[in-house]
């Protein structure tokens, strides 16, 4: 039977920069939603995709810009809430205007609601973490919304009450510690539970006969780095050792960072270093032991972290949380970590670090 009368056309407006998709419809349509709501989780919801896909698509247009298009507000006498920067509100101008120009429509609804995950995990990138979700559906808890978004973004998302929980490593300089600091800083205090996760080792990761002896080496401008995105713990623990050692040798980060080629290409995941090194996109890049020895890549130990589970005290009863703890201090992920190269304990996967007053 001939369906040619069935036929449908549907014509669709990108926006561009150099090759790369930076805006569609779709992502276009979030933008607007989160203006309206205020809130990603909500905009994510209105359109039918996943938390973690919204905030990839946000992430991969700041990365296009090389700016901010979003930023995240707690109260104050403009509100709380996600909020587009100007230039996020300028890029969103921009493309309705061209829609209306064309004739196109403007699109008011997508999928439709979507059913809520039994577990959403905001944070930094962690390969410890990509098995504990594994495990979590091993155990039925199978709709779990994660997204490497950073340390910093998973606070954030937080302390808008978007996610359940967050995996972190933040070192705080003026106290020599880790994570707690930024509790306060994120509007926290007495509203999460921090849970002992482990130690990670990160350092320099290049490939086999450069040779490099340390971060000095990098401002040579003999070899093209990978970065981290910004606000990933990596990337605050990196710039953090670059600028000390900057400052030893009489220059300012700002300084420093210009004399490193590939500063600014960025990843979300320590997966996507090793894969820019070993494929030669890049020579050099900071991130997990782990990856380096996996890949067949040289190391330069830097510093040991630890990376801890920030959990949202109003989700305890939330039952994807319940088993997400269970498993937190199973033998099982005990025994992971202890054999994982660069990872080690530091006492009882899951005990309480910080724990609410009230």
């Amino acid at each position: 039977m001939n369906r040619l009368g069935e036929l449908k056309e549907r014509i669709e407006l990108f926006f561009e920069v150099n090759g790369k998709t930076l805006l569609d419809s779709r992502t276009a349509f979030l933008l607007k939603c989160i203006e309206e709501e205020g809130s990603i989780l909500k905009a994510s919801r209105q359109i039918g995709i996943p938390y973690s896909r919204a905030w990839e698509s946000i992430a991969r247009i700041e990365r296009i810009l090389g700016s901010k298009i979003l930023v995240v507000k707690r109260g104050g006498k403009s509100g709380g809430g996600a909020q587009l920067t100007k230039l996020g509100k300028e890029l969103l101008r921009l493309y309705l205007n061209r829609l209306r120009q064309l004739g196109l429509e403007e699109k008011t609804n997508m999928v439709g609601l979507v059913k809520p995950p039994e577990l959403i995990f905001a944070g930094s990138h962690d390969i410890i973490v990509e098995h504990l979700i594994r495990l979590l559906k091993n155990r039925g808890v199978r709709d779990v919304d994660f997204s490497w978004i950073g340390s910093a973004n998973g606070l954030a998302t937080l302390m808008l009450e978007e996610a359940d929980v967050a995996g972190i490593h933040l070192y705080d300089p003026s106290t020599g510690t880790y994570n707690t600091p930024f509790l306060e800083k994120y509007y926290l205090k007495n509203r999460v539970i921090l849970l002992r996760g482990y130690a990670r080792e990160l350092g320099l990761i290049y490939r086999p006969g450069l040779n490099i002896k340390g971060l000095e080496d990098l401002f040579t401008g003999k070899y093209t780095f990978i970065n981290r995105n910004q606000g990933s713990g990596t990337r605050i623990i990196f710039d953090y050792l670059l600028s000390k050692t900057a400052a030893s040798k009489g220059f300012s980060l700002k300084e420093a960072i210009k004399r490193i080629p590939g500063y600014n290409n960025e990843v979300s995941t320590h997966h996507e270093v090793g894969e820019a090194i070993s494929t030669g996109e890049a020579d050099v890049g900071f991130g997990l032991k782990l990856i380096a020895v996996s890949r067949g890549l040289n190391f330069i130990p830097m510093i040991t972290e630890e990376y801890d589970f920030a959990v949202l005290y109003g989700k305890m009863e939330k039952h994807g949380v319940k088993v997400f703890i269970k498993a937190l201090k199973d033998i099982e992920l005990r025994k992971l970590v202890e054999k994982m190269p660069g990872y080690k304990l530091l006492g009882e996967i899951g005990e309480v670090k910080y724990r609410p007053s009230i």
